[in-house]
C-alpha cells in the first residue's frame, strides 16, 4: 500500500482535520471523517481526503472526546497527536460485501437460511443508488457474469469440470441480463 508522508503544516494548510465530521458535506476534497477508537482521554479519528497531487489518502488524528456536559480528559489535543511527519495511506473507494446479523423474521427462519441471493443483493444496491429496478437487475446479472468468467479462468486447473460448470453459469447469467 503506497504511503505518503505529510508534515503537520501541509495538512493544516489543506484545512485538515475538519472542525467537525459534518464538514465533509461542504467540501469536495474531504470524503470521510470517522471515529476509530477511544484512547485514554481522547479519541482516534480517521479522515480520507484528496491531496494536492490528486490522490486520495487516509490519515489518523487525535481529537477531544465529545461527551456533552460531562468533563472528560484535558480538552484540546496538542497538534492532533501528530509529530514531525504524518503517514498517509493511499486509499480508493471500493464496494465490499459485509456479513451482518439481522433480525429474524417473525414467521420463523427464512427459506434461504437468511442469505438473499447475491443477484438480489446487488440489484438492491443499484436501486439504493437511484437505479430503476429493471436496470438494477440487468446490471447485477452482468456484473455477476463478468466475475463468474474470471473465477472460471482461475479454476481452469482445478477439479475437472469446475471451470466448465462456472462458464456455463456465467453464460446463463449473461443471457439473462440481455
Amino acid at each position: 500500500m503506497p504511503t505518503r508522508m505529510f508534515t503537520p503544516a501541509e495538512l493544516t494548510g489543506l484545512d485538515l482535520p475538519p472542525a467537525s465530521a459534518q464538514d465533509i458535506e461542504y467540501r469536495d476534497d474531504l470524503h470521510l471523517d470517522e471515529h476509530v477508537r477511544v484512547l485514554k482521554y481522547t479519541q482516534l479519528r480517521r479522515m480520507v481526503f484528496t491531496a494536492d497531487d490528486g490522490l486520495t489518502y487516509a490519515v489518523e488524528y487525535e481529537a477531544p472526546i465529545d461527551m456533552g456536559n460531562f468533563q472528560v480528559g484535558g480538552g484540546v489535543v496538542d497538534g492532533h497527536g501528530w509529530h514531525e511527519s504524518v503517514p498517509g495511506a493511499q486509499v480508493e473507494k471500493r464496494l465490499i460485501a459485509v456479513e451482518r446479523w439481522l433480525p429474524a423474521p417473525d414467521d420463523g427462519p427464512s427459506s434461504d437460511d437468511g442469505v438473499a441471493p447475491v443477484r438480489e443483493q446487488l440489484a438492491e444496491l443499484y436501486m439504493e443508488s437511484g437505479c430503476c429496478e429493471d436496470l438494477a437487475r440487468e446490471f447485477a446479472a452482468g456484473l455477476l457474469a463478468r466475475h463468474a468468467r474470471e473465477l472460471a479462468a482461475l479454476l481452469e486447473e482445478r477439479p475437472p469440470g469446475a471451470a466448465r460448470d462456472l462458464n456455463g453459469y456465467a453464460h446463463g447469467l449473461g443471457q439473462a441480463a440481455q
